[in-house]
């Protein structure tokens, strides 16, 4: 029995019950390019890495990624891309999959959590660190990885799947090269 089934019981609890009141949670819904949902979600938006880190930024715990709050990592999370590129060479950015795998103590305040990231199979990406206890919002990706504002709309997978599912079932059927390349 672990610590938390001590204090609740076997009930699973919703992640909206862990979440302080009035706190905004960004969602696939969230409109990221409108200036004051970004900045009501993720407040000061900045690529600096949190003073006295050192090592790969996002990578290691000595460098964790700068978050506003520790709720920010659930819609921050969502928004990085990794790149796949098709045997023809063209390449699309696809959403991780992530796991949030722990925390543990930091010299930067508060705790870093430590999240598992996934590609679209299941293989494992990396492990990224993320310290929520901020003043700003990284607005920068670990190498390898892109936020999605960094990327063209049109090559994002989760914009042209949208497409895609949009299209009457006609359409679909009716789905050539040409119009497939329509969608991005």
């Amino acid at each position: 029995m672990g610590l938390f089934d001590w204090l609740f019981g076997n009930k699973k609890k919703d992640i909206q019950s862990f979440i302080p009141k009035g706190q905004q949670i960004p969602n696939s819904s969230t409109n990221y390019s409108d200036p004051n949902v970004k900045k009501e979600v993720f407040g000061h938006m900045s690529e600096n890495s949190i003073p006295g880190s050192s090592g790969e930024f996002g990578l290691v715990e000595s460098n964790p990624v700068p978050l506003k709050n520790v709720f920010v990592s659930y819609g921050w999370i969502p928004l990085l891309r990794y790149p796949f590129k098709s045997k023809s060479g063209f390449t699309i950015y696809l959403p991780v999959q992530s796991e949030r795998s722990g925390s543990t103590g930091s010299i930067f305040g508060g705790s870093t959590d430590i999240w598992e990231l996934f590609d679209i199979n299941g293989a494992k990406l990396a492990t990224i660190y993320l310290n929520g206890y901020q003043s700003y919002t990284s607005k920068k990706a670990p190498k390898g990885f892109f936020l999605l504002s960094e990327i063209d709309e049109s090559l994002d997978a989760e914009k042209v799947l949208d497409k895609f599912k949009n299209l009457s079932e006609e359409e679909k059927q009716n789905l050539n090269k040409d119009l497939f390349n329509d969608l991005f």
